[in-house]
């Protein structure tokens, strides 16, 4: 199984919904700024990029199965005069 797609796309800097978080995780390891620790916000960062992931190979997988049976099927050639 390839996984340099899906995880290219996990961890991609085009999917902006993640870049908050990304921030908030970053953000909560220096003292100054957060009085929490860094690992609440890690986690759930984690949390989606695992989730994300999991969905993403999921997809491919499914994709997958499917271009398999439609390049297994019968195709059926049309000659220039409509005969089979």
């Amino acid at each position: 199984m390839n996984l340099v797609g899906p995880t290219d796309r996990v961890l991609s800097t085009g999917q902006t919904a993640r870049a908050p978080l990304l921030l908030q995780a970053a953000l909560s390891w220096w003292s100054e700024v957060s009085p929490y620790s860094g690992w609440g916000s890690t986690l759930a960062l984690l949390f989606v990029l695992v989730v994300a992931g999991i969905k993403a190979l999921w997809e491919d997988r499914k994709r997958h199965q499917e271009d398999r049976e439609t390049n297994n099927s019968i195709t059926h050639v049309m000659q220039p005069d409509g005969e089979q």
